[in-house]
């Protein structure tokens, strides 16, 4: 009996192991996710402003912009990014 208890013991162990790495997994891929929307000149704020090229940065940044910071391409439009 006190075998079976040890091995539900070391299951219970193991399944609160198991749940700490999700949630630090589900953190990392959270704050991944934010960083992957900062502006890459500035990365302070978020990209809100995306080229004809499809290049992205934010509104301040991108208004200076006469050619995109990534591909080169003569800026010749762009579009405001809203999210939800």
């Amino acid at each position: 009996c006190s075998k079976e208890q040890m091995r539900r013991e070391m299951e219970d162990e193991m399944k609160k192991e198991l749940e700490k790495e999700r949630e630090k997994a589900k953190e990392a891929a959270k704050e991944a996710a934010q960083e992957s929307r900062l502006c890459t000149i500035c990365i302070e704020r978020e990209a809100n402003l995306a080229f004809g090229c499809g290049h992205q940065a934010c509104e301040t940044c991108g208004a200076k912009l006469k050619a995109c910071h990534i591909c080169r391409r003569k800026v010749e439009s762009s579009l405001k990014l809203f999210t939800t």
